[in-house]
């Protein structure tokens, strides 16, 4: 998720259509996924980019959780809820693992609730809550089912070769990508056994989808968020 942003808006608690003042926070998240562990690491960056009348300054707090097989071993990426200015950041990262169980597959959807406060104020709504929209694939079907890793599976790898170097094979490869004729480049995204797989991508169609063993890493997909409070008199 690169740069969602979250809107905070103070209201005149004696007129509750008058707006005191409002504060844009920036939210970014990244992530890299294994092939062969249950376990990753989610990297937050909130920042107050802009704030406006009586908003000055912003306390955020971060919880994140998954569902399904997945539990968030560390689900707060910094200490309680500290307070940011115009133009400061919080980072920090959170810790998720995923059980599946030994030849088991399962999809895990990472959440978020995101907490705004201002000093001085009394909130109306200081939660700001979103999902992740593209699921993490794990499963423990490999080595004898003693192997979990995950994968965002509606991802699909993308083979760069530059035509400088490679010329029409290039123009090739990336036409087949696009077009997915290849079975190489057909379905979900899926570890792979690569002992048991004729060459790098291969499609078995045996036993489903399985693909080569890869790191993927994605940056997840942004949201709008909101929040608003009603400031004291």
């Amino acid at each position: 998720m690169n740069n969602a942003t979250a809107k905070y808006t103070a209201y005149d608690e004696k007129n509750p259509t008058k707006v005191l003042g409002t504060g844009i926070l920036t939210v970014s998240s990244s992530a890299t996924l294994s092939a062969t562990s249950g376990k990753w690491e989610e990297a937050e960056t909130v920042t107050l980019t802009k704030v406006d009348g009586a908003v000055t300054a912003l306390n955020v707090g971060f919880t994140a959780s998954c569902t399904g097989s997945c539990t968030a071993t560390a689900p707060h990426p910094w200490a309680g809820s500290p307070l940011l200015t115009e133009g400061q950041s919080v980072s920090g990262t959170v810790t998720y693992e995923a059980n599946p169980g030994a030849g088991k597959d399962s999809k895990t959807t990472t959440r978020y609730d995101m907490s705004i406060t201002q000093p001085g104020a009394t909130p109306l709504n200081a939660h700001s809550t979103w999902s992740n929209s593209r699921q993490v694939r794990c499963d423990t079907t490999f080595a004898n089912n003693t192997s979990t890793g995950c994968v965002i599976s509606d991802v699909r790898a993308q083979l760069i070769l530059p035509l400088s170097t490679y010329g029409a094979a290039a123009a090739t490869y990336g036409w087949a990508e696009q077009n997915r004729l290849s079975c190489r480049f057909r379905g979900s995204l899926t570890r792979a056994d690569a002992e048991n797989t004729p060459y790098p991508g291969y499609v078995s169609t045996a036993e489903g989808t399985k693909r080569k063993n890869l790191d993927t890493a994605c940056d997840l997909q942004g949201y709008g968020l909101g929040c608003s409070v009603s400031k004291r008199p």
